[in-house]
């Protein structure tokens, strides 16, 4: 929110329209507030109540936009970078391309208690903890991450006050649907003192859900944390921008509208179309870690209760992955599925048991995963006329069409209607890199 002033806008008194880019910055500290635009502090030119630090209040949101503001009152440029610090610590944007994804996400366990609850352990706030109920041993925390996420690291302060409450054992486990879990590995911290920083190296694999194991304590009865972060950065969302295909959309939303990485787009199934489906083509192997289905905000009628899952290599031969249960019918509901271990090109999504009325519509669809690097190879001695199953880059495979004398090497390029593909060749297969 900001200074509470006037509304609550702040103005810099520094125009910005120069079609460059600046760093502005809003600090709040103990003494008062500073805004500096650029490195020059600017504070001089701001009236006193405006640099009363009790008027800065920082709120909740349940999100922040990075963008274009399109002509909303106050900012109409673009925002290419936000990050937030607390006490020192970034806990909001980018940092070494990783950024703390657990702070704010109240963890679960094996127990908490008067002398802290579950959250203490994750909203950046050094005074207040997570502690354990007494003699529980070993004592752990579950995470749930808001999506598939690539984990870098993570670090774990005790309380400021007390020695005892740390670990010297920390076993850390992975899962992808919160039910089976995966070791990761067991660290050991000898150093038991006041305020100990213990830093643990991340993993490979695209993680959803982590959880740590507390052994031998330090001393005393309890465990406690101060403090729990979990660096990294979301997986990607393979399935934005992609249009689906399925068995039926409307105008109350085309298919578009389930991949098109906004929350004010829907797909909206036809009338009489039961059940419904939508497959997507990820265009290579992928390497799926799980999925998330937001339903619309208007009514909790679109949700679907059963979901069948299905993935192919050529999109005609199918092979069920599972099908997945959901009670709960509320407006705006996202729910996970995780992944699977075999890979798949194409991905199918069949929608049954309506919470309610009379069609299913998907807000977003989101597949998270990693895949194949690879690069075209042509087929020797071919004069095949045919689309390349191939890459427009190396990190990306698309249908696409080449022309190129045979032996040559070459760059797929997206075809254009009126371009001549008389000399295409066909691309056979893709090269891990």
């Amino acid at each position: 929110r900001g200074i509470d002033y006037n509304g609550g806008w702040l103005p810099s008194k520094i125009r910005l329209d120069d079609q460059q880019w600046h760093k502005y910055e809003l600090i709040k500290g103990v003494a008062g507030t500073a805004l500096i635009v650029d490195g020059q502090r600017i504070e001089d030119q701001l009236a006193d109540v405006e640099k009363d630090s009790s008027k800065f209040i920082m709120k909740r949101c349940t999100k922040i936009e990075v963008g274009k503001a399109q002509g909303k009152s106050g900012f109409d440029g673009e925002i290419g970078d936000v990050q937030i610090f607390v006490q020192g610590k970034q806990v909001f944007g980018p940092s070494l391309g990783s950024y703390d994804l657990a702070h704010g996400i109240a963890p679960t366990g094996s127990s908490d208690s008067h002398w802290g609850r579950f959250y203490g352990a994750t909203d950046g706030l050094e005074d207040r903890v997570w502690h354990s109920k007494n003699w529980e041993h070993p004592s752990y925390l579950t995470l749930e991450l808001a999506v598939p996420s690539k984990i870098d690291g993570m670090k774990i302060l005790t309380p400021l006050n007390h020695l005892n409450y740390g670990f010297k054992t920390l076993e850390i486990f992975r899962s992808d649907d919160g039910k089976s879990w995966d070791l990761v590995r067991s660290d050991t911290v000898n150093e038991c003192k006041k305020g100990r920083v213990s830093e643990h190296d991340g993993w490979g694999p695209v993680t959803k859900f982590v959880q740590i194991k507390m052994k031998d304590r330090c001393g005393g009865g309890a465990f406690a944390i101060a403090e729990w972060q979990v660096f990294g950065v979301p997986a990607e969302n393979l399935a934005q921008g992609i249009v689906p295909s399925g068995s039926s959309d409307s105008k109350w939303g085309r298919f578009a509208g389930a991949t098109d990485g906004k929350n004010d787009g829907v797909w909206h199934a036809g009338n009489g179309d039961y059940p419904s489906s939508l497959t997507l083509n990820l265009g290579l192997a992928t390497s799926v870690s799980g999925m998330t289905l937001l339903t619309p905000a208007g009514s909790p009628n679109y949700g679907f209760k059963s979901l069948k899952i299905m993935r192919s290599m050529d999109g005609t031969s199918w092979t069920a992955v599972r099908t997945d249960s959901i009670s709960e019918c509320t407006a705006s509901r996202s729910s996970f599925h995780p992944g699977w271990p075999e890979k798949t090109k194409y991905v199918k999504i069949e929608m049954s048991e309506r919470c309610g009325g009379a069609h299913f519509a998907v807000v977003e669809w989101q597949i998270f995963g990693t895949q194949d690097k690879c690069k075209g190879k042509l087929l020797p001695e071919s004069n095949d006329r045919f689309p390349c199953d191939s890459i427009k880059d190396e990190t990306t495979c698309r249908k696409s069409y080449m022309k190129i004398p045979t032996g040559e090497t070459f760059q797929c390029g997206v075809r254009k209607a009126s371009e001549d593909v008389s000399n295409c060749l066909v691309v056979s297969e893709c090269d891990v890199a």
